[in-house]
């Protein structure tokens, strides 16, 4: 059997494509999570505002009640508050919390959750700590140096200045 040499030898140009994939692959997994926090956010106000309408409801309908049974029957009947985000984070969306709040983007981000890749953590945690710890990541790049400014020419004086 007879092994045939690719004609392609990986160099500078393949370590170049490979780094411009894992940033596209990078963006569209920022984006992704951008895009559910956003999905979890708005599902979290719809959820809010129903709660809110259930409960003016039930204040509407409210008596007070006669006996004790009758006041477990109307604690029973009240509307139940959806928890929020905040409230079902675990132990790794509070440290992420706390990372960022420090400003640590994703990299700080994975290292005390001992996740191992990013796909792990924007699984695993709250795509709105995510979305600041990217914010993070894009503050910590190296701004670009401002374009310098040309300098205008002064208008030219149409008055003969006096000496």
């Amino acid at each position: 059997m007879v092994r045939h040499r690719s004609a392609h030898t990986p160099g500078a140009a393949c370590l170049f494509a490979a780094v411009l994939l894992g940033q596209s692959s990078l963006w569209r997994l920022e984006q992704e999570v951008r895009r559910r926090a956003d999905e979890q956010a708005a599902v979290e106000r719809e959820r809010q505002e129903r709660f809110q309408l259930a409960w003016a409801e039930y204040e509407s309908r409210w008596r007070p009640p006669r006996d004790q049974y009758e006041a477990l029957l109307n604690e029973h009947d009240a509307p139940w508050r959806p928890p929020t985000r905040a409230e079902l984070h675990s132990q790794l969306d509070e440290i992420a919390k706390r990372v960022v709040a420090a400003g640590g983007g994703t990299q700080a981000v994975t290292d005390p959750t001992d996740l191992r890749t990013l796909k792990q953590v924007a699984a695993l945690i709250d795509p709105a700590i995510l979305t600041h710890a990217f914010d993070n990541d894009a503050l910590a790049q190296p701004q670009p140096p401002p374009l310098a400014r040309k300098r205008r020419p002064r208008p030219r004086r149409l008055v003969a200045t006096r000496r």
